[in-house]
């Protein structure tokens, strides 16, 4: 597969001090110009050298990117130097290609703003489409993942290098390594694509003309076209037959007890698989944190689960609809080779990333019910209450099933996060990106030109709410409002949304049939008519930022219960020793957990320890000087460092331990989950900082879930 010839690709990457442009370096950058075969056409590397009033505070850089700081000084060149160097490699028809490349163009922008071209090409949407389900999409976990898969990519990536560098021992956070990295990625991209288009047409048909101004990949593929006759058959289907399982017969311990509508447990040095056993089949069982679903499908690899979104069939009626346009979304294509690497890999089940794909799903899926009434259904307990709210779902399908609640403890954090989840600003944005496709889908001209007024209103409600709110949270961190509608600092903001609410008075007739729209303009008006929690978030003493939350009043325990009407509830806790209800004894083993109030003592238990350990720890600043201090002391040369939010997310910090090297790692309780949950091994925990009133409770929940 080509590209257009009209355009000169540029695959960018730097090295940097951190991740804030505003007060970080770059230390590294390096280009791979390539033509529209994929040829090299030349490539460029250079250390950038570095003010030493950055460097000095940067001391841990030389370990998160792997350059040292003698390199850095010894090699750097000054920014007019190579600014003259980069001038041949960019022009008005260049595109820049890169993982999450709009970070690597902020640097680009701010240190060589000499530097023209067209468009940029982001690889990270490619990436979620193609390969579905990785624990990270960091660029070392996709060439991680595609280097084991594809000798091909293995291949053309190793002649890449040996071409371009004479280093050898080139690896990830180098810069010329991962511009290496994201170019034989995109033609590993483009070949599987072009696999795809020629066994279903319909992929290259969906490619007709994008609706987007935006730049895209589609833009530069070079393509055959085929019949605009069209068919759902062209897509494969996803689903397959229920296997149906015998149902238990055998008399459990929680059906024994004569109880009414709930019972409480205590779970203490209980397997989750003897927990499981003891149930009625089939029940739900719901768990606090959706990584625990996957350790209990590796504690119980003999009981078939299902879930609360088995089967995602997708609607023909619809799909017909939609193949049949000729106006199409980047999106919406990257959403069908999302589908047809699902068939690839012989997955049942979408589970999208990107939040657009979460709509268009939602708006294909066909609602019908496909669950097997003699398995358990395993689900996270936001899922449980997400799936009961769409009531008349939850009466036909899941109404009769008794409820298992696993982690007992955390029922009031789970729920009421929930509850809040909906009635916040970020949700309400979620919500109007929601409407806008649906809109697209089916409503008239008049009715998306009405939304799109609606949309521009509430960029000026941002624009206005953050001004205002500056001025009044200029020395507090946090104000409570008891109603937005009446708060004389608010002038422009409450002027404004009267505005919308007159704009939609004029539309109500139209829009009676659109309860999505009704949906967004509630979720607007509950941010005035509810009391309301600002913040004013500050980062790096520079960058401010709010965020909106309704200060609402918590439900009790038996507000809780009335959720579940009739249906009977079973709470599982490893730590109410007032739960007055026992399971069988059985042996399980425990994992040792020491506790620190500080660094020393974790390196003195470090220094003491063999093998890989966590470190849980909730403070950041605690974090990042522990982080400092390993690295000061030498553990970076016989252990891998991985922070939290210093070597990566969550998920890329768990794809960085492997079994080769023992490992350090710092990090919240649900990294630890998350690491869990993959089956990677820990053998010391050790417990730093976390808030007094859990430490009882993520005692009991680290035994709950060990491996066993």
């Amino acid at each position: 597969m080509t590209l257009n010839s009209n355009y000169n690709y540029l695959f960018l990457d730097f090295e940097t001090t951190g991740l804030d442009v505003t007060t970080d370096h770059p230390i590294q950058i390096a280009l791979i110009l390539v033509d529209h075969h994929f040829q090299v056409v030349k490539s460029y590397s250079s250390y950038i050298s570095v003010p030493d009033s950055v460097l000095s505070l940067k001391s841990n850089v030389s370990y998160m990117t792997g350059i040292d700081m003698e390199t850095i000084t010894s090699q750097g060149q000054g920014i007019p130097t190579i600014q003259a160097e980069l001038t041949e490699f960019f022009g008005d028809n260049t595109i820049i290609i890169g993982q999450n490349i709009n970070f690597d163009i902020g640097f680009l922008k701010k240190f060589f703003p000499d530097c023209r071209f067209k468009d940029s090409i982001d690889t990270y949407p490619l990436a979620t489409s193609m390969i579905p389900y990785l624990k990270s999409y960091s660029l070392e976990a996709i060439d991680q993942h595609i280097d084991n898969k594809y000798e091909s990519y293995k291949d053309r990536k190793s002649y890449l290098l040996q071409t371009l560098s004479t280093d050898k021992a080139l690896s990830s956070h180098d810069a010329l390594y991962d511009c290496v990295v994201g170019l034989s990625f995109v033609q590993r991209w483009t070949k599987q694509y072009e696999s795809f288009a020629q066994e279903f047409p319909i992929l290259r048909q969906s490619q007709y003309k994008l609706s987007s101004d935006q730049f895209s990949i589609f833009d530069v593929i070079i393509r055959t076209e085929v019949s605009r006759t069209s068919s759902t058959q062209q897509l494969p289907t996803l689903s397959s037959p229920l296997k149906t399982e015998k149902k238990s017969t055998h008399e459990t311990t929680v059906n024994r007890e004569k109880t009414t509508q709930h019972s409480k447990w205590l779970s203490k040095d209980i397997p989750l698989q003897t927990m499981i056993h003891e149930l009625p089949q089939p029940s739900i069982i719901a768990v606090s944190h959706a990584s625990k679903i996957d350790i209990i499908k590796r504690a119980c690899p003999n009981i078939s689960f299902q879930y609360l979104k088995e089967e995602q069939i997708i609607d023909q009626i619809k799909l017909e609809s939609r193949l049949q346009k000729d106006i199409r979304s980047e999106q919406e294509v990257l959403f069908i080779i999302f589908y047809l690497a699902h068939h690839r890999d012989g997955y049942r089940v979408l589970n999208p990333i990107l939040p657009l794909h979460k709509y268009i799903l939602e708006y294909l899926q066909d609602k019908k019910s496909t669950l097997d009434p003699t398995k358990h259904i395993l689900c996270s307990h936001g899922g449980l209450y997400y799936t009961m709210s769409q009531q008349e779902n939850w009466e036909k399908n899941f109404k009769h099933y008794p409820i298992a609640l696993f982690d007992a403890d955390f029922w009031h954090t789970t729920y009421n996060d929930f509850a809040q989840k909906g009635m916040n600003l970020t949700s309400t944005i979620a919500q109007r990106e929601k409407t806008q496709y649906i809109l697209t889908q089916q409503a008239s001209q008049d009715e998306q030109t009405a939304f799109n007024q609606l949309v521009d209103y509430r960029q000026l409600f941002l624009g206005y709410f953050g001004i205002e709110s500056e001025k009044y949270l200029e020395h507090l961190g946090k104000i409570e409002i008891d109603y937005f509608a009446e708060h004389t600092q608010y002038t422009k903001t409450n002027g404004l949304r009267a505005t919308i609410k007159d704009e939609w008075q004029n539309y109500t007739n139209t829009y009676q049939n659109h309860t999505q729209l009704d949906t967004l303009i509630k979720k607007i008006d509950q941010l005035f008519h509810n009391p309301l929690i600002i913040r004013r978030m500050v980062s790096n003493n520079k960058d401010i930022s709010y965020t909106i939350a309704p200060s609402v009043r918590y439900i009790d325990f038996a507000e809780y219960l009335k959720l579940f009407g009739n249906q009977k509830l079973y709470f599982f806790s490893p730590s109410r020793k007032e739960y007055n209800h026992r399971l069988p004894p059985q042996h399980k083993d425990k994992v040792t957990i020491q506790e620190s109030d500080t660094i020393p003592k974790v390196m003195q238990i470090l220094q003491n320890s063999k093998g890989s350990s966590f470190i849980i720890s909730h403070n950041s600043e605690k974090s990042k000087k522990l982080f400092q201090e390993l690295h000061n002391q030498g553990f970076a040369k016989t252990h891998h460092l991985i922070g939290e939010y210093l070597t990566g997310g969550v998920g890329k910090s768990t794809t960085m331990m492997n079994s080769e090297i023992d490992s350090i790692m710092i990090g919240g309780y649900h990294m630890l989950l998350q690491l869990r949950a993959q089956g990677k091994k820990v053998d010391h925990i050790i417990i730093l900082y976390i808030h007094h009133s859990l430490k009882s409770f993520i005692h009991d929940d680290i035994q709950q879930y060990a491996p066993e």
